[in-house]
């Protein structure tokens, strides 16, 4: 269940992972990952079957004092999320 939610964001300068935590397209991952690049280039969902494709992508916020980013993808299919506790 959380392999589908888990996402590979792919920059312009580099790529890392990331997970889905709301249904809505918002996604969380590390701000080394989005902080020196231009640009989200997309975001790939592989486990998805068919995988998913994201080109629409936002960076949301960032915070550098936790390293975290909230990351916005528009897509025309449910996203699967990560339940936080």
């Amino acid at each position: 269940r959380t392999a589908a939610a888990t996402a590979v964001v792919v920059t312009d300068v580099g790529r890392g992972m990331a997970f889905v935590i709301d249904e809505r397209g918002y996604l969380l991952t590390n701000r080394h990952v989005v902080e020196d690049a231009e640009r989200v280039e997309k975001v790939l969902f592989p486990a998805l079957e068919p995988p998913i494709v994201a080109t629409s992508v936002q960076v949301v916020w960032t915070d550098p004092a936790r390293d975290l980013a909230l990351l916005r993808v528009v897509t025309d299919r449910a996203l699967p999320i990560v339940p936080l506790a």
